[in-house]
């Protein structure tokens, strides 16, 4: 069981690390970033409802599953450096999520400016130097240096030690588990009670993953949204922006200056003072993408409710 939990953990890892924390972009890691959404007065109306605790809704395969917290901590939030995030980390007990911001920002700040700077370097070579690109991996570059202050030299291996004793019977490692799982249907009803009603980012991310990979008809929520129009051929790609928008409402670290804003807005050269994953959604998304998405993702939380 332990070493479920920790393979959960370190596949959550894997996925932070090709998405959202970039050493160099897409020429480094070989993936396109998955979105963040900001929280701010113009978030999906509906979406998660803060004093809403989650519901501890029993699927096959979690007989007698326990209560679900209210709400996950947002860590990153206000969290300014490494040794704050630390502090708010260990006031958390180490628990799975709190390790997994951890390890993000671990994964941040486990590389020297050396090596930053010679994979921009072929970067370069590779796709020609242009003045935004250089102004953006300068904004990050600085970034970086403000908000590893305080690393003590932790990298994703030495907190993965840390979760070896952690209890299994948490989300994080529940949408693991489904991937795992041969019974298809159970897996399916555990996934969808993942998005619809759990409380950690990461959690909802991988079981939105493990449903875009389910066969037709596994997944519906939020197609009424794109039903009957242009956007339906999308539906998937707009769904995983839509969860994207949710986790980051839930765990944060996404608003103007955000950590994951700033781990993310190298893959599009927009780093700059400020940045917010919202800002990178509108300008690299279509209009109708991006609105479509927003309110799917309302769609899908109500989905809880519903259902």
């Amino acid at each position: 069981m332990r070493v479920g939990v920790l393979a959960a953990l370190v596949g959550v890892v894997v996925v932070v690390t090709g998405l959202f924390v970039y050493g160099y972009p897409r020429a480094i890691t070989g993936s396109p970033a998955a979105p963040i959404r900001e929280r701010s007065p113009a978030a999906v109306a509906g979406a998660v409802d803060p004093a809403r605790k989650s519901s501890a809704t029993e699927v096959p395969g979690r007989p007698g599953a326990p209560p679900r917290e209210e709400s996950e901590p947002r860590y990153f939030d206000g969290t300014r450096n490494f040794g704050e995030l630390i502090q708010r980390v260990n006031a958390a007990r180490n628990g799975a999520d709190a390790l997994k911001a951890k390890m993000d920002a671990a994964t941040l700040c486990d590389m020297t400016d050396r090596e930053l700077d010679e994979r921009f370097a072929r970067w370069k070579k590779r796709n020609g130097g242009a003045s935004a690109a250089e102004a953006s991996f300068d904004a990050y570059k600085a970034y970086r240096k403000r908000f590893c202050v305080g690393w003590n030299g932790e990298t994703v291996g030495t907190v993965a030690g840390e979760m070896l004793d952690l209890d299994p019977s948490n989300d994080l490692n529940t949408s693991q588990q489904v991937a795992e799982d041969d019974d298809t249907e159970r897996a399916v009803a555990m996934a969808l009670d993942l998005v619809r009603n759990s409380e950690s980012a990461a959690a909802i991310r991988n079981a939105a993953v493990f449903l875009s990979n389910a066969g037709d008809g596994a997944w519906t929520d939020g197609q009424e949204v794109v039903q009957g129009t242009y956007l339906f051929r999308q539906l998937p790609q707009i769904r995983l922006l839509a969860v994207d928008m949710i986790a980051c409402e839930l765990g944060g670290g996404c608003e103007s200056d955000g950590f994951y804003a700033w781990a993310a807005c190298q893959a599009y050269d927009l780093c700059h003072p400020g940045v917010s994953m919202d800002e990178i959604w509108r300008r690299t998304n279509p209009p109708d993408f991006y609105d479509a998405a927003r309110r799917m993702a309302a769609s899908m939380r109500r989905s809880s409710e519903t259902h």
